[in-house]
């Protein structure tokens, strides 16, 4: 099930994110886009997904406005920005997105961090919780 990131968190992602330097890589149906602030984790992000599609600026209207279905972000760069997109998203939409900000470990990609953003409330977690909860399982 893909749930889309809201609009109202959409507008905010683009403010926050659009002004920075970081990689910024968009889950848009089965197709992950993507610019030249991205090529270096390309291969990292495969593991998501091998449709990758490398557009001049995923933040241009002619490309940001054309998303079908946002269904997640992933943003990476170092700790200190990262951190400061966590706060952003955390003062202007944080009851409509779902952050988890991590590191990334993987030989000459260490040294930065993740930050994966998806619509608020839906995900595999709580489907599956939801399944066991009426079904009875502990």
């Amino acid at each position: 099930m893909r749930s889309p990131i809201p609009a109202l968190a959409r507008a905010a992602l683009h403010r926050i994110l659009c002004v920075t330097d970081l990689a910024v890589f968009a889950f848009s149906g089965d197709i992950i886009v993507h610019d030249s602030r991205g090529h270096l984790f390309v291969e990292y992000l495969t593991t998501w997904s091998t449709q990758m599609s490398r557009v001049a600026d995923v933040f241009a209207p002619i490309t940001w406005d054309k998303f079908e279905e946002l269904t997640a972000l992933v943003v990476i760069g170092p700790e200190s920005s990262t951190r400061g997109v966590i706060e952003g998203l955390e003062q202007t939409c944080a009851d409509l997105v779902q952050l988890a900000h991590f590191p990334l470990l993987r030989g000459h990609l260490a040294n930065n961090w993740v930050v994966l953003v998806r619509r608020a409330g839906v995900n595999k977690g709580t489907a599956v919780t939801w399944m066991a909860e009426r079904a009875g399982v502990p």
